[in-house]
């Protein structure tokens, strides 16, 4: 049997991790390829696929993050089931390097090690890996918080760990609504414990946390705009269902029964004693124990009693159970301050999580080199491939060709997996017999724009319902398509005469247009009219603050001139290496040149330099131009380098930072009042600016370090300097 690894002293666990690490990324992703050879995607992954087609700040039924995912990898691999699976290894192990790096800052690199092993040996970690959906980043992001959270805890004057925390909590909340309850768990947290009750004072931990509900601004307009229709999803899961004893006796044992499979029972229940062994003087136990506990024993209770009430779906509590079953394995491993554990335990715990791995992985192999790839039961991964090519014939016989809407029945599944798999992955629409809004689809604009023209329906039976046929001018039966998992019809609806959408009707401007409309028109005033295109000038700015840099180099030159030195670099970084690429790889108008109804706001030209200041501000309408593909909205130059300058001065002169903060953001509020640029193009640019100066600060500190290793004395050998001079005269 295998048994719990003890602690040596030769201080390789961090050699041990990479090197389990490295070895674990090749077999998922040896994995992740061996299943494309027999399946492509799940239908979740090819609706949000789908999604990634049309970016958004909302969908449906989940933050829009999923969607960025996915579009990202729409457009730098195309419908490629492979890239799919190979950025879920990617998140997923990226999501094993955060739960390291907590293990090892809570206790020590053993630990580390223990926990990320255990993590990666679930079952539930090798789903993650494989299929992509909304967990993947989500747990990426909530470990990072952890992180970043602890250390806060620890260096609370430190700025860039409050800074991260802020970031990743914002990306979090971007990608699953649960995530909204991590930030109160921090704060309930300080609160609960003496021993970090004094944070509560400190600006910086409300600003985090609470600070990073901003990024939920657009998304809050998006839900608006679409009378909240995730929120009302959402609601739609807590209903308690009905049925009787029997039907209730079984909802309620799944919920255990169906953790205990996806995290290995022993580490489950492990966990679960683990919890409540340490309930008692929680107060007097280690930062790791109590921070642990807190994020997760009280949530668990939770969906506990809610599985009395309803199902709870596998997934809900999943980044509840990652605290529990980490604290399981610090108490298992020995860790310091943890009660001593049964080594018999120990020796069931990972045998059990080396079984549970193996027997995932054999599983895998056995159902991609065998007939069983072919089974009825996996009919949700494979044969797409064959039904798209089926239908893609019968799409090419259309009097319109290729140009025919599809109009696929029955589950959003189907519109998705043919969106995706078909050749030229044509716009694929669905029909909702009950006019209600079930999925994206009666979201987006549907057969409305398409009347008097053919339609391909593509449905699971022989006969279409007596409304659908109503809305065209005559329906005719093409043919059947037959694979070994499925079996659909397709039909040609000839003249559509009538199609009334089902779902939100928005305003037909996008949230981009109407965010910088509120700006630009509705928030105007004379002053401002001025003073916004004054910011926006910065060659009206760049000789007096290289004046004051320069001044301030001479009066400190080893703090200012490293400072400007650093600075250089991330200008240089933000400005002509990743702003110019973007811009081009982007090419995205800027607003001024792309609609009608702005102000464009500008200084006059009589002056040149800092004398422009003397001039009045120009006011003209906006005028759209032709799209050559060559705009420069997208990132914003200006906010970049602001930005990176801002991060800079935050970290390594703090007293200016909330100056340097406050005129980044007033410069970016300008480009948006002069119509430069979309308000969606300021976050990404801020971000980009943050990591230029992050980057460029850690390749200064390197070189900084290696100087001063360099200009050290080397230390002489001992003979040597026995017989030098000056040993002589003393002797």
């Amino acid at each position: 049997m295998f048994s719990l690894p003890t602690p040596d002293s030769d201080g390789c666990w961090n050699r041990r991790f990479w090197a389990f690490l490295g070895s674990l990324l090749l077999l998922r992703l040896l994995a992740a390829a061996g299943l494309c050879t027999f399946a492509g995607l799940a239908g979740d992954e090819a609706y949000y696929w789908d999604w990634g087609r049309s970016p958004a700040w909302g969908y449906y039924s989940k933050p829009p993050m999923i969607g960025w995912i996915m579009s990202l990898i729409g457009h730098g691999a195309g419908a490629s089931a492979l890239a799919v699976r190979l950025t879920a290894v990617g998140i997923s192990t990226g999501s094993l390097v955060m739960v390291w790096l907590l293990m090892r800052r809570l206790w020590d690199e053993r630990v580390g090690f223990l926990s990320a092993l255990a993590v990666a040996l679930t079952p539930a970690h090798l789903g993650l890996s494989l299929f992509l959906t909304i967990d993947a980043p989500l747990l990426l992001c909530w470990t990072s918080a952890l992180c970043c959270f602890v250390a806060c805890l620890e260096s609370p004057h430190r700025p860039l760990p409050w800074l991260l925390l802020w970031l990743v909590l914002g990306v979090g909340m971007l990608s699953k609504q649960i995530m909204l309850v991590l930030p109160l768990l921090f704060l309930g947290f300080c609160g609960t414990f003496a021993q970090e009750r004094g944070l509560l004072r400190r600006p910086a931990l409300w600003i985090s946390t609470l600070g990073s509900l901003l990024f939920l601004v657009p998304v809050l307009m998006w839900q608006r705009e679409h009378q909240w229709i995730t929120l009302t999803h959402t609601a739609e899961h807590f209903h308690g269902m009905t049925g009787g004893l029997w039907a209730w006796l079984r909802r309620t044992a799944e919920w255990p029964l169906i953790q205990g499979l996806i995290y290995t029972p022993p580490l489950c229940v492990g966990a679960v004693v683990c919890l409540w062994r340490l309930r008692t003087a929680l107060g007097s136990h280690s930062l790791g124990t109590r921070l642990l506990w807190f994020c997760s024993a009280p949530a668990l209770i939770v969906f506990s009693l809610l599985a009395l009430r309803q199902r709870v779906n596998p997934n809900w509590p999943a980044v509840f159970w990652l605290p529990a079953l980490l604290l399981a394995v610090a108490f298992f491993a020995g860790a310091r301050g943890m009660p001593k554990a049964d080594l018999r335990w120990n020796r069931v715990v990972w045998t059990t999580l080396a079984a549970a791995t193996l027997i995932a992985h054999a599983a895998l192999m056995a159902v991609g080199f065998s007939s069983l790839s072919k089974h009825p039961k996996l009919g949700e991964l494979v044969g797409w491939d064959e039904v798209a090519k089926q239908v893609s014939t019968f799409h090419e016989k259309c009097p319109q060709g290729r140009q025919t809407p599809i109009l696929a029945l029955g589950h959003r599944y189907l519109a998705a997996q043919l969106a995706f798999a078909m050749p030229g992955h044509p716009r694929c629409f669905r029909y909702e017999p009950k006019a209600s809004v079930s999925s994206q689809y009666e979201i987006w604009p549907g057969l409305e724009r398409h009347l008097g023209s053919d339609v391909l329906v593509v449905g699971s039976k022989p006969s279409l319902s007596q409304d659908l046929v109503q809305r065209f001018a005559s329906v005719v039966l093409l043919g059947e398509v037959r694979t070994s998992q499925r079996r659909l019809w397709v039909h040609l609806g000839r003249n559509l005469r009538n199609w009334a959408s089902v779902g939100p009707r928005p305003s037909g401007r996008s949230l981009d247009f109407q965010l910088l409309h509120l700006v630009n028109v509705e928030a105007s005033h004379p002053a401002l009219d001025w003073l916004m295109p004054v910011l926006s000038a910065l060659e009206i700015w760049l000789m007096p603050l290289l004046v004051l840099a320069a001044i301030a180099c001479w009066r400190q030159p080893a703090r200012w001139g490293r400072l400007m030195a650093t600075m250089a670099l991330a200008l240089l970084l933000s400005d002509a290496v990743v702003g110019r690429s973007l811009k081009q790889f982007a090419g995205r108008q800027r607003p001024r040149d792309s609609v009608e109804g702005l102000w464009v706001r500008d200084l006059g030209k009589e002056y040149k330099g800092p004398l422009r200041l003397l001039t009045n501000a120009v006011l003209s309408p906006s005028r759209p131009r032709p799209d050559d593909g060559k705009g420069r909205s997208m990132p914003s130059n200006h906010v970049m380098n602001l930005s990176a300058a801002a991060t800079l001065l935050v970290l390594h002169a703090p007293r200016l930072g909330p100056l340097a903060v406050g005129l980044a953001l007033a410069v970016a509020y300008s480009r948006l009042y002069c119509a430069a640029h979309w308000p969606s193009d300021l976050p990404p640019s801020i971000l980009l600016g943050v990591l230029c100066a992050l980057a460029a600060s850690n390749l200064m500190r390197r070189l900084w370090k290696g100087d001063a290793k360099g200009s050290r004395p080397v230390p002489q050998p001992k003979d040597e300097r026995d017989s030098s001079p000056a040993s002589d005269s003393r002797k």
